[in-house]
């Protein structure tokens, strides 16, 4: 028997190298969100710096850490990716900070949908450092938009 969607299980699944910087704000601002049963997936591409120290200061058993040397984002991706066992899956860049509803928005969309939904996208902002929203949203200054042939040709959604 299926599981109700609205109960299924989530990987995040981030790509880190030389992260150091962003990555405690980030995995906290995930963490927060996440059930029991929901996981981190990290592929770390050989950071030089205290990455790897901060993923494991957090002691959390829903964070699960794998290495990768190609030097290659899409790769590291793909090595996170592989790696992953839930049913929902979610891309999150090293350098994100989550709004405190977006996993909530995610299920929501996954498990109250009339008919199957496979992909949601969701916009972003770009802040500063002290997190004030500079300039509009990333859907904005990209022109992004619906349309098959639009976005095959010139794809404008960025993983935020």
């Amino acid at each position: 028997m299926n599981q109700p969607r609205a109960t299924q299980k989530i990987s995040v699944c981030m790509a880190t190298r030389n992260g150091e910087k962003y990555i405690r704000e980030q995995l906290a601002s995930i963490l927060k969100q996440l059930g029991p049963a929901d996981e981190v997936v990290i592929s770390d591409d050989s950071s030089e710096d205290r990455t790897l120290e901060i993923i494991n200061s957090f002691g959390d058993k829903r964070i699960r850490l794998f290495s990768n040397t190609a030097f290659n984002p899409f790769r590291n991706f793909e090595n996170a990716l592989k790696h992953a066992t839930g049913e929902i899956i979610i891309l999150s860049d090293q350098d994100d900070i989550w709004l405190d509803n977006k996993v909530a928005v995610l299920r929501e969309n996954f498990g109250q949908s009339p008919t199957p939904v496979h992909l949601v996208v969701l916009d972003g902002q770009i802040i500063d450092e002290n997190r004030r929203v500079i300039g509009e949203s990333i859907f904005q200054k990209l022109n992004s938009g619906a349309g098959l042939l639009k976005n095959l040709y010139d794809n404008t959604y960025l993983g935020c």
